[in-house]
């Protein structure tokens, strides 16, 4: 189903030094076809969009977004930030999930961000 909610046009210059004031660096960035195309191939993220539902199993002609969709979605970037000082692996917080599978999300995990001065 799709959501009707507003959408910003942010030059990405400027997304990219926001993220540099709250110490995010930029890790990867690739346009959304691109960043599909290698990403589903892999195994471990293939299964992650199979599992959040995003894009359908990954297989030709399976996919949850129409073809006017899809070329639409060529518009859009996806891009990896990282808090700078934090290895790849050492430094990341697990986060942990219970039987049923919902996040345990305790409250220092959650950053609010404001263009307050």
């Amino acid at each position: 189903d799709a959501v009707d909610c507003p959408e910003w046009i942010v030059p990405f210059h400027v997304f990219k030094s926001l993220a540099e004031e709250y110490d995010l660096e930029l890790v990867l960035v690739k346009n959304s076809h691109e960043f599909v195309h290698e990403y589903m191939t892999k195994p471990e993220f293939g299964e992650l969009m199979r599992k959040l539902g995003a894009l359908g199993d990954g297989n030709q002609g399976q996919s949850t977004l129409s073809a006017d969709e899809w070329e639409a979605a060529y518009l859009y970037l996806s891009f990896v930030l990282r808090k700078r000082g934090e290895s790849d692996v050492a430094g990341r917080r697990a986060v942990h999930r219970n039987k049923h599978g919902k996040m345990n999300i305790a409250k220092d995990d959650i950053l609010y961000i404001s263009n307050e001065v």
